[in-house]
C-alpha cells in the first residue's frame, strides 16, 4: 500500500497560501509569489520527517506539494490518481479549512481511497470534523509522524485503526477518540527528512540569505507559554525537547555535501534555548571545520553576546528576534515573558557579533489601543533592524488567545478564511475596533518599511554574495 503525504492546493483566482510548516498560515497574491520564481516560501520538514520514517520502515511512499506546482482541485486529484495510492495523508490549517476541505472532498469522490487529516485545525476539531464531513477517515492529531506510521502500517497489514495513539476515527455510525500519543522524545532517532521526494532547491523564505536554503530543526517544543503561538498549544507542545549537538552537526554536514546549501535555516520555535546546547552546536562546526552559512530564529532574553558571537564564528549570520509589542502591560497579558528592557542590548550584541537581525512585531493583542500600537512603531523603528515585519493578530483555535476572544464576545467572525494576518482583524476590543486595528497596521507598515527597504535590500544583496562566495569555496 503506498502512503501519499499531501500539502493540497489554496490557490484562487489571484492569491495562494501557504500553510505547511507556517506558525501563522497566510496567502500573498500570485503575482507576488510568480515574481519570486514560483519558490515556495516552505519547505514541509515535517511532512518529510514523516515521509522519511514510512521509507525506513520499508512502506512504499510518495508526495505531493500542490502549493509549490501551483496545483487547483482537478489537477491535483490527477496528480494522485496517478500515484495510485492506497492512503492519503492530507494537511490542513485554519484559513486554508474550506479549500482542504474541497481537495479531500475530491479525492475521496475520484480514488475512494482512505483519508488522514493532519494539521492544527484537523487536531482542534477532530471530532467536528469527522462527524461533518464523511469523506475524511481519520485524524492524526497533534505531532503526526509516529501516528501516521503506524496507522499506514497497520491498514498495509489489512488491520485497522482501533488502538492506534493519537488517531480519531470513524467507527460505525459514531467518532472514536483514540488515547492521546506521547511527544516523540528521543529525537537523534529520527531519520534525516526525506528532501529528495521534493524539488528542495525550490523552497526558501521571502528574506533569505542565499540560496539554495535548508530547512532544519534541532529541537520540538517551546516551554514559553504565548497566549497567542498556535504551535506549542497544538502540534508540539510546551516541553522542550532537543537533539544532541553531534547529532544536529551530523545532519548540517550531511546537508553541505549532498545540497550545497546558500543557507541553512534553523525552524525551531526557539532556536537560542539551552546555552551549553548552542555552544555545543557551534563548537561541533567549528571542530569539524563545516563551511556554512545559517540563520535562526530566537529571544532576547535567550541570548547574550558570547553566545551570538560563537554562533557567528560558526557561520550564522541571521537571526530573528520575535518582540511583538512595545508595551509593558500587553507583553504581561500575551505572557510572552519579555522585559521590554532587554530588547535593544540584544538587538545591539547581535549587531556588534556580525549578526543580521529580523525583528516581529503585531498589531491587534489584546489590550491594544492606539497608544500602545504607537509605542510598538516607536520601538521597531528604534532598533538595529536589518529587516522587519509587521502582521495583525490573528487568535487561531486551540490557543488561548482564541479561547478568551470567544468568552468575551471579541471575535468578529468565525469564517476561518478570514483567519489570515495579511488581511484583515477577526477581533474587536472595545477600545479598539477592528477598522482601526486595521488602519493602525497599515499606517505602522508604512512608518517602518519604507525606512528599512533600502537596508533589507542590502543586506539581502550581501548575504546573496556571500553565499555565492561559499559555494565556490565548497566546489573547491
Amino acid at each position: 500500500m503506498k502512503t501519499v503525504i499531501c500539502n493540497p492546493p489554496w490557490l484562487t483566482k489571484d492569491r495562494i497560501g501557504f500553510r505547511s510548516n507556517v506558525r501563522w498560515p497566510f496567502t500573498v497574491p500570485l503575482s507576488v509569489f510568480r515574481e519570486k520564481g514560483s519558490a515556495s516560501y516552505h519547505f514541509p520538514i515535517y511532512q518529510a520527517y514523516l515521509a522519511a520514517m514510512l521509507l525506513r520502515e520499508g512502506l512504499e511512499t510518495a508526495v505531493v506539494d500542490a502549493v509549490l506546482d501551483l496545483l487547483d482541485v482537478p489537477a491535483f486529484v490527477d496528480r494522485l490518481e496517478r500515484e495510485r495510492p492506497g492512503l492519503c495523508v492530507i494537511e490542513t490549517s485554519t484559513p486554508s479549512f474550506d479549500a482542504d476541505l474541497a481537495a479531500m472532498r475530491a479525492v475521496k469522490e475520484r480514488l475512494g481511497v482512505p483519508i488522514v487529516a493532519i494539521g492544527p485545525h484537523a487536531s482542534i476539531f477532530h471530532r467536528e470534523v469527522l462527524a461533518a464531513h464523511p469523506f475524511i477517515d481519520f485524524v492524526a492529531r497533534g505531532e503526526y509522524e509516529a501516528t501516521v506510521l503506524d496507522l499506514a502500517a497497520r491498514l498495509g497489514a489489512g488491520g485497522s485503526a482501533e488502538g492506534v495513539a493519537g488517531v480519531t476515527r470513524r467507527d460505525g455510525g459514531g467518532v472514536t477518540v483514540n488515547p492521546d500519543r506521547p511527544f516523540i522524545e528521543d529525537l537523534d532517532a529520527l531519520p534525516y527528512p526525506a528532501r529528495d521526494l521534493y524539488r528542495w532547491e525550490r523552497y526558501h523564505e521571502p528574506n533569505y540569505l542565499a540560496l539554495p536554503w535548508i530547512t532544519m530543526i534541532s529541537s520540538r517544543g517551546c516551554p514559553f507559554r504565548c497566549t497567542f503561538c498556535l504551535w506549542p498549544q497544538v502540534m508540539y507542545g510546551s516541553r522542550f525537547r532537543t537533539r544532541s549537538p553531534g547529532n544536529v552537526v551530523d545532519e548540517i554536514e550531511h546537508c553541505v555535501r549532498r545540497y550545497r546549501p546558500g543557507e541553512i535555516f534553523f525552524d525551531d520555535d526557539t532556536f537560542t534555548i539551552g546555552r551549553r546546547r548552542v555552544l555545543g552546536i557551534c563548537d561541533e562546526i567549528v571542530r569539524r571545520g563545516i563551511s556554512v552559512i545559517w540563520s535562526c530564529m530566537g529571544r532576547v532574553d535567550t541570548v547574550d553576546e558570547e553566545m551570538l558571537a560563537a554562533m557567528h564564528g560558526a557561520g550564522c549570520r541571521k537571526i530573528k528576534f520575535g518582540v511583538e509589542t512595545g508595551s509593558p502591560e500587553i507583553m504581561a497579558a500575551i505572557r510572552k515573558g519579555i522585559d521590554l528592557g532587554k530588547v535593544l542590548p540584544a538587538f545591539e550584541a547581535a549587531k556588534r557579533c556580525g549578526l543580521q537581525v529580523h525583528g516581529t512585531f503585531m498589531v491587534g493583542l489584546p489590550g491594544e489601543t492606539a497608544e500602545t500600537v504607537r509605542r510598538t512603531v516607536a520601538l521597531a523603528k528604534s532598533l538595529p533592524n536589518d529587516s522587519l515585519q509587521f502582521s495583525i493578530a490573528t487568535p487561531f483555535p486551540g490557543t488561548e488567545f482564541f479561547d478568551d476572544c470567544k468568552r468575551r464576545g471579541l471575535l468578529v467572525t468565525e469564517d476561518w478564511r478570514d483567519y489570515d494576518g495579511t488581511f484583515g482583524a477577526v477581533v474587536s476590543y472595545p477600545r479598539l475596533g477592528k477598522r482601526e486595528i486595521e488602519s493602525l497596521y497599515e499606517r505602522a507598515k508604512r512608518a517602518c518599511y519604507p525606512r528599512r527597504g533600502r537596508l533589507r535590500r542590502a543586506a539581502a544583496a550581501a548575504g546573496r554574495r556571500l553565499g555565492r562566495a561559499l559555494r565556490r569555496a565548497l566546489r573547491k
